[in-house]
């Protein structure tokens, strides 16, 4: 469904004013001639400007003094606080996540949306103080590049590698905004700097979509490693066999270490000698510890090569 979307900032929350649709990105206003052009597609007139504040003039009242009456001072009105910065222009390009379609297939639409992102969030981070109003239509372009992404992953369940990638990306997307600073300006000059999203998350929520993207991910990493065992079904034969000769291995140490603290504390000669003969074991356990590990581990790099040889082509997020 098309919706109003505003061509300097790239919003999409309007309010309605009398007989104008206000961008609440950026202030720019927009007739009902403009707006239904733009849901519609159709050439419309340029946007009228956002509205520039202007401090009015004060009206100095009419003072008439009664003969023999004296007259109380007339209190001087407070000058209203400065607007600072208030429509501070946002990053957004010609970037639009809405863009992307099906037939592009999700390789395509991974690297679109992460390039743009990439430069959306570098644009935004060459802003000297950044306020909330500019972090705005960030975020929803952010909230619009979870959403294309999401939809990206379902073109091709069955391909898990791409699937996990994408969804890793959508972790990225979350961690960069959730560490956008803004900035508010003191009276004195000096700014203070905040992260709004970090503790408010839900602004990035994708609707309808409940489950984290980790987890989403961990889905398609399961599939890797039921592949991967399948290719290789002596795995648990071999672990078997080498946790029997690790608990061997534990049982003699464990004698040796009872005749090593049965030795008296000074007697460090006889302690010395039976080290000595630990040592041959305790590099036993080690290797057949590492041994183990590789095999319960075969999946893990299984899936990280499986990764590495797509990311040539595919674009993976890293903030």
């Amino acid at each position: 469904m098309a919706q109003l979307t505003c061509e300097l900032c790239g919003s999409t929350e309007f309010v309605k004013d009398g007989g104008y649709f206000v961008c609440q990105g950026c202030g720019t206003k927009y007739t009902v001639e403009e707006a239904r052009a733009m849901l519609t597609g159709a050439a419309a007139p340029a946007p009228a400007p956002a509205t520039t504040y202007v401090q009015p003039t004060p009206v100095q009242p009419i003072i008439i003094t009664m003969p023999g009456t004296a007259q109380p001072a007339e209190p001087q009105p407070a000058a209203p606080k400065p607007l600072i910065e208030e429509f501070e222009p946002s990053p957004s390009g010609s970037f639009d996540p809405a863009k992307v379609s099906i037939a592009m297939g999700s390789r395509a639409i991974n690297n679109y949306i992460c390039q743009g992102f990439q430069q959306l969030i570098a644009e935004y981070e060459k802003l000297p103080h950044p306020t909330e109003n500019a972090l705005r239509p960030v975020t929803e372009k952010a909230k619009a590049c979870l959403a294309a992404l999401n939809n990206a992953a379902m073109i091709d369940p069955d391909d898990h590698v791409a699937d996990i990638l994408i969804f890793e990306n959508c972790e990225e997307i979350v961690d960069a905004m959730r560490h956008a600073k803004v900035h508010e300006k003191r009276e004195d000059g000096s700014y203070r700097t905040s992260t709004p999203l970090f503790t408010n998350s839900r602004e990035l929520s994708v609707p309808g979509e409940k489950d984290s993207w980790s987890t989403k991910a961990r889905y398609h990493r399961q599939f890797l490693i039921e592949e991967y065992k399948a290719a290789h079904p002596l795995d648990g034969e071999q672990i078997a066999v080498l946790q029997e000769e690790k608990a061997q291995l534990e049982a003699e140490l464990a004698v040796l270490k009872e005749e090593k603290k049965s030795k008296g504390f000074f007697n460090f000669s006889e302690k010395g000698e039976v080290k000595e003969r630990m040592r041959p074991y305790e590099a036993k356990l080690s290797e057949v510890n590492s041994r183990i590990y590789a095999i319960e581990h075969g999946a893990d790099t299984y899936i990280e090569d499986c990764l590495k040889s797509l990311s040539a082509s595919f674009t993976r997020l890293h903030f």
